[in-house]
């Protein structure tokens, strides 16, 4: 965070401050507003107006450079409830006339505030820079950022800023939101210096440059001199308005951080003299079929065919890496190499996920940015991310898509069934949630920066190509991280050689473990659509330890007197790392290392005695984030959801009896958790949200004696089993086991 902190903004607001800073951000809203409609010669529609006041408001958001995770889903939906609830303000449509009208007046008595206080600046002064004074008395000016979605070039290549089109019909309300107007000027001032950023390492580094060329621009962005957005240093209402204000010791300490921040050198690991490229990737290329009957169809659940869900997620897998072998992908690949499928088959993948799907869930679902969309850029060595705000229009899309902007959907298995279907599946496989996104790249542009990721990625080319560069992790030490790494540089990966440097066409497969650094950029002729499938997320043996062992602590301190014992008295004379000659060093082993390692060894046998345990707290990890599965219509038809057509009204029962037979819907969507010795609960994911962790975790008491039963029916799956074969105490338990699973939805039963 920055050294703007919400504690002083709160104390500026009490003093008064805080109301003369919102003052000062409506006036430049309106004055910026003014600007550009005055700026085009033609009337504009009040809808126009809105759309105009709505980029100024929220500039700051659109065009913040990511550098680090995107806000969590509940605090947007929090900022969205401070306006109607679906992102968009309440507005009263005036005519142009009353809206330039208004601003005028608002303007004139901001004049005159003006005049009564020197140190308030005007409007025009707030859109061009934040002017503020040092202790010395010299003035310090914050230069925004250039709003490089403005600047309009014709340059080659991934970085190229495409110019705006021609096109009347193109050049809508939607397009001037993120293009910019064609008798727009870049004002050109020489020999200004400029606050900049870049990635470096992977770490935002800040430095000052001379540039020939600063656009004052009433959408650009307010960099404080730390390298954090102001937006993010405020509270949520503050944060919308992006208005700021810092004290001239604040800038002081600033200075000498950036300065500090020039000197500090990140650099990347040297690659090993002994590095082969080929040890790290593996390319098959498979002979394309004519057949058209192979082609896949998802509207049929074509992974759904057998009895087991683990063998069904195998052929969904199977399919996915084909024609390599699972039992070798998972042997010699996984976790290991890179691996790259060349089909020449673009119907490979069949009517999994398109962009005409795309459109369609966007025109009937409420889609959102931030939520679900991420619009995003790559240039100059930097990713932007200019989302708008609230409900993501198709119109939008198109108009981003022509900037040469990429779409990030986020997820798409929440509002399209095949992409369901194929997460649901392989989840019975790898025991965590398996999630997928899709990337939409119009031709000649990069989408976000090199990085690696957390999570084992598929990429599955669905229209168009994409160039790829691939690195290899430089050692064990970067080999399987546990989290995701900030943007790289192209400067960053100059002394690297990258394993894989190709194009993937429409209809192969790029498998990238985590911890691999990659890049992809499209090229001048067509967009480019890949869907990514992620799996393994946070289910290493890691964190098994991490959910396990502090649970093994606690338990053997209430039974261990010395562990619950104070450290001996001067412990601190005893022993440390700093070699020094401590007081009561010849104390430390007899009092503290002695009986650490009885500690130890005692926590390593009870935790020897927990593994069952710590597999049972990862599996109920997994039922609680996974996705619910999706049915057949045979499954639905035998489940307590009912077929196609149910009668809610028809007075006849379904009724359990010994001969009824029942078997489980999936394999792993449920499991029995013991919490003690006398009482036991099921966790399961039948009743999951299809939005990650939509829902809270669903459970629910099972009798002890009630325990067999439900193991001896999951012993026998995936065949059918009568009531009568449960192992139950009585027919009675067996009876209501059954009634109570069906209740629940976890099994199918043949009245």
């Amino acid at each position: 965070m920055g050294k703007y902190s919400k504690n002083k903004k709160l104390h500026k607001a009490s003093s008064g401050e805080g109301t003369k800073l919102s003052d000062q951000n409506s006036e430049e809203i309106n004055t910026s507003t003014e600007n550009l409609l005055q700026s085009n010669g033609q009337e504009k529609s009040a809808f126009e107006v809105l759309k105009l006041n709505r980029k100024v408001e929220k500039s700051n958001t659109n065009s913040t450079p990511t550098k680090r995770s995107r806000p969590l889903a509940s605090e947007m939906r929090k900022k969205r409830r401070r306006n109607d609830g679906i992102g968009v303000r309440h507005v009263s449509v005036r005519s142009n006339s009353e809206i330039r009208q208004e601003q005028l007046i608002k303007a004139n008595e901001s004049g005159k505030d003006d005049r009564t206080d020197s140190n308030t600046a005007s409007p025009t002064e707030e859109i061009a820079g934040s002017t503020k004074k040092t202790e010395k008395g010299t003035t310090k000016k914050l230069k925004r950022k250039i709003n490089k979605r403005n600047v309009v070039s014709d340059t080659s290549g991934p970085d190229r800023k495409l110019p705006r089109s021609d096109n009347d019909e193109e050049d809508n309300i939607f397009t001037e939101l993120i293009t910019a107007d064609k008798g727009n000027d870049i004002e050109k001032n020489e020999g200004r210096v400029v606050h900049k950023k870049k990635v470096v390492g992977g770490k935002i580094v800040e430095y000052d440059e001379r540039e020939s060329s600063v656009v004052d621009d009433g959408d650009a962005l307010i960099i404080e001199s730390t390298g954090e957005d102001l937006i993010e240093t405020f509270d949520d209402s503050d944060g919308e308005n992006g208005e700021n204000d810092m004290s001239s010791d604040e800038i002081e300490d600033d200075e000498s951080y950036t300065e500090s921040m020039r000197k500090q050198k990140i650099l990347m690991k040297k690659e090993r003299k002994d590095f082969k490229p080929g040890d790290y990737c593996v390319i098959i290329k498979e002979n394309a079929t004519k057949d058209d009957r192979n082609i896949i169809d998802f509207n049929e659940l074509p992974f759904s065919k057998m009895a087991d869900s683990v063998e069904n997620a195998k052929n969904a897998w199977q399919w996915i890496i084909s024609p390599m072998k699972l039992d070798e992908f998972f042997s010699d690949i996984f976790e290991k190499k890179a691996l790259v499928v060349r089909r020449g088959n673009p119907k490979y993948y069949g009517n999994l996920y398109s962009t005409k799907k795309f459109v369609e869930i966007l025109q009937s679902h409420y889609i959102e940015y931030g939520t679900n969309i991420n619009v995003a850029v790559y240039k100059d060595g930097e990713r932007f991310t200019p989302n708008g705000i609230g409900k993501v229009y198709p119109e939008e899309i198109r108009a981003q898509l022509n900037a040469g902007y990429s779409v990030q959907f986020v997820n798409p298995q929440t509002f399209c069934d095949s992409v369901w279907h194929l997460c649901d599946t392989a989840q019975e496989l790898f025991g965590s949630f398996v999630g997928a996104n899709t990337y939409l790249t119009p031709a000649d542009t990069a989408g976000f920066a090199p990085h690696w990721d957390e999570i084992d990625a598929f990429l599955l080319q669905l229209e168009g190509r994409k160039h790829w560069k691939v690195f290899a992790p430089i050692d064990d030490d970067d080999s399987l991280p546990r989290i995701s790494s900030g943007n790289f540089s192209d400067e960053d990966m100059s002394g690297r050689t990258p394993i894989f440097d190709e194009w993937i066409e429409h209809g192969d497969l790029l498998y990238i473990p985590r911890g691999f650094i990659h890049q992809g950029y499209t090229e001048a002729s067509t967009h480019s659509l890949h869907l990514t499938v992620s799996v393994c997320r946070c289910t290493a043996f890691v964190d098994l330890l991490e959910r396990f062992v502090p649970l093994v602590v606690g338990s053997l301190a209430e039974k261990n007197l010395s562990m619950r014992s104070s450290l001996p008295i001067g412990y601190l004379d005893m022993v440390g790392v700093l070699p020094l000659n401590y007081q009561l060093g010849n104390r430390a082993s007899d009092k503290v290392f002695n009986v650490l390692d009885k500690q130890l060894a005692a926590l390593r046998k009870d935790a020897l005695d927990a593994y069952e345990s710590a597999i049972d707290m990862m599996a109920r990890e997994y039922l609680k984030t996974a996705l619910p599965p999706l049915l057949t219509a045979e499954e639905r038809q035998l489940s307590a959801i009912g077929g196609m057509g149910f009668d809610v009204l028809c007075k006849k029962r379904k009724k359990f009896g010994l001969n009824t037979e029942i078997r489980f819907i999936r394999r792993h969507a449920q499991r029995l958790i013991f919490e003690t010795e006398e009482h036991c609960f099921v966790v399961h994911r039948m009743a999951n949200s299809r939005i990650y962790e939509g829902r809270p975790e669903v459970t629910f008491d099972l009798d002890i004696e009630l325990s067999e039963g439900f193991a001896s029916l999951l012993e026998a799956y995936p065949e059918w089993c009568a009531v009568s074969k449960l192992k139950c105490n009585s027919e009675r338990d067996r009876i209501k086991l059954a009634k109570i699973l069906y209740g629940n939805g976890l099994i199918l039963a043949k009245f």
